[in-house]
């Protein structure tokens, strides 16, 4: 009996375990710039932050030129740590797709920076709420 809730204890500690992929992900993101096939729809986009949220929802910016969508929309997000990815799956076709990631640690302005760029799609976004420690090297 000891051994089956040891098992249960053991199985749900690792299944309620983010990974470190997860934990840079998650959380609120302003748009510093977003492209799509080449082009500027930063000012086209409303308002201009994402955020990951911890059960799997992600809440993006609508493109104003597009009255098919509406004004709040939510997708599902995904991470893979094994190539640094993650897949967006939204009915926003400009933000919908799978992205390779990129981190970056902004020194200068004190600021966790991630790249987000596929085929057709660039997004540089800062973390919002976060304290930059410098002297961190997990970013």
């Amino acid at each position: 009996m000891k051994k089956h809730i040891l098992f249960i204890v053991l199985t749900l500690t690792l299944i309620s375990c983010k990974n470190e992929l997860e934990e840079k992900v998650e959380g609120f993101w302003t748009i510093d710039a977003i492209l799509y096939k080449d082009e500027s729809i930063l000012f086209e986009m409303s308002p201009n932050i994402i955020s990951f949220d911890d059960d799997g929802v992600c809440n993006l910016p609508t493109p104003k030129f597009d009255k098919n969508i509406p004004v709040v929309s939510n997708g599902i997000w995904i991470v893979n740590t094994l190539d640094t990815t993650i897949t967006i799956n939204t009915k926003i076709k400009y933000l919908n797709g799978n992205y390779k990631l990129y981190f970056i640690k902004d020194y200068d302005n004190k600021l966790y920076r991630m790249v987000m760029k596929n085929d057709s799609t660039y997004l540089y976004i800062r973390k919002g709420m976060q304290i930059f420690h410098e002297n961190k090297d997990d970013w």
